[in-house]
């Protein structure tokens, strides 16, 4: 599992929370207002086992799929960057002033090592159970340090890179690894890679204007995404150029893919994304906390979890989608396909939308039309799905609550069959 995480020191205003319950991520009880910089959700077994660490030196443990939180002492005080378990019991963490603790009973107790003090450590990634790589900044160049033995010894890599500052690192087999950050005076960022382990690295992309990479994940050798200060872009050559994927509201901190198409996105303030097919299309998903800074996210399948400023911790158990109930309203079954207008429009935060399905020709009505149901914002980004399931025929009504989104002029597109139908609505905040 990967934790690919910068160093960050939030400057933020405390919100008040609330836990809604038909919010796509839902706060957990954390019992802290330490900023957490990290989260790796283990493991699912044995209850669910979830770790955070941050600003004080502790790390905060959930043996309960985040029920609840214990804070535990690992032995030192300064901030802790970066968390990663290679299993149930064994983990690590880096952070400030050249400290790497480890565990071996799942969090309990942690051994800490000592290594240069002038280092500062914002990710720690390991390829198996014993080679494991750390990045960071040193006294005025950028570190990269690589075990061999599970984090008994750490030893330093060659660099060849204008960056003084790395952020991420991300291994993709034995061989070839990837690291992103930036120059701290010119503030222009670069992309290294590795094809031999981690021996030497070189900058295979140098930003052409100032942008300072946060995080870099590799889905193989060749496809991957970066995030940066101006946007999240894809690469298809290995690093060596850039697309622009997605221009978010702000800096986004952190990526985790749980496939080739579906990936996830966390930053400043309170902004969670999603993809679904490989970074065409990145759709804004509801954190509650308004603009608490989010730092990290950290997936198993559809459950994950999304640490952040003030103690925050965010729990999705359904992929981060807002649970929406279609109703198929009583009356007769139409006799044509049709999408009403929303009502009201213009609205705030919320709207109806309508649409009928009829009786097809060849089509039992237990079998039903694979209907969907999307919004769109006017540069024809996907903001929403509401509907993507098999109807049967009958008269469809459905909320959208657009909370999450900014005002503007939007669109929304039914699709049923053959049938497709595209209609307009404004929000007004």
């Amino acid at each position: 599992m990967k934790s690919l995480k910068f160093f960050f020191i939030f400057i933020f205003t405390i919100s008040l929370l609330n836990n809604f319950t038909n919010s796509q991520w839902v706060l957990q009880p954390t019992g802290t207002t330490t900023v957490l910089l990290d989260i790796d959700y283990v493991s699912p077994q044995n209850g669910g086992l979830v770790l955070a660490c941050g600003s004080n030196g502790n790390v905060y443990r959930s043996s309960n799929s985040g029920a609840n939180w214990t804070q535990i002492s690992t032995g030192i005080t300064t901030s802790l960057s970066d968390i990663e378990f290679t299993d149930i019991n064994t983990g690590y963490a880096a952070g400030s002033s050249g400290k790497i603790i480890k565990t071996v009973d799942g969090g309990l107790n942690w051994t800490v090592f000592n290594t240069d003090t002038a280092n500062n450590y914002n990710c720690i990634s390991f390829i198996n159970t014993s080679t494991g790589f750390i990045c960071g900044s040193g006294t005025s160049s950028a570190v990269i340090l690589k075990t061999t033995n599970s984090g008994v010894n750490w030893s330093s890599s060659a660099l060849t890179t204008q960056s003084n500052q790395l952020t991420s690192v991300f291994f993709t087999d034995v061989s070839s690894g990837w690291a992103a950050g930036y120059n701290g005076t010119s503030f222009i960022g670069s992309i290294l890679r590795t094809t031999n382990g981690g021996s030497t690295w070189q900058d295979v992309l140098v930003s052409a204007q100032v942008e300072l990479f946060t995080d870099i994940f590799m889905i193989n050798s060749s496809s991957g995404f970066t995030s940066s200060s101006i946007n999240i872009s894809k690469t298809t050559n290995g690093g060596i150029n850039l697309n622009p994927s997605f221009v978010p509201a702000n800096t986004q901190l952190d990526l985790e893919f749980i496939n080739a198409s579906t990936g996830y996105s966390c930053g400043a303030p309170g902004l969670v994304y999603k993809t679904t097919n490989n970074g065409l299309n990145w759709v804004q998903q509801t954190a509650p906390g308004g603009s608490i800074p989010l730092r990290t996210v950290s997936m198993i399948g559809d459950t994950g979890f999304i640490c952040g400023a003030n103690g925050t911790i965010l729990k999705t158990t359904n992929g981060g989608q807002i649970p929406t109930a279609v109703q198929n309203l009583t009356g007769e079954i139409p006799e044509k396909f049709s999408l009403g207008q929303n009502y009201p429009n213009p609205f705030n935060p919320s709207t109806k939308i309508s649409f009928s399905i009829p009786l097809l020709r060849g089509v039992s009505e237990g079998r039903g039309v694979f209907t969907s149901l999307r919004i769109y914002n006017i540069l024809g980004k996907e903001v929403a799905l509401l509907v993507n399931e098999n109807l049967s025929a009958g008269n469809y009504s459905i909320d959208f609550n657009a909370v999450s989104i900014p005002s503007g002029t939007y669109f929304y597109r039914l699709t049923a069959g053959s049938f497709a139908d595209t209609k307009k609505l404004v929000l007004i905040k």
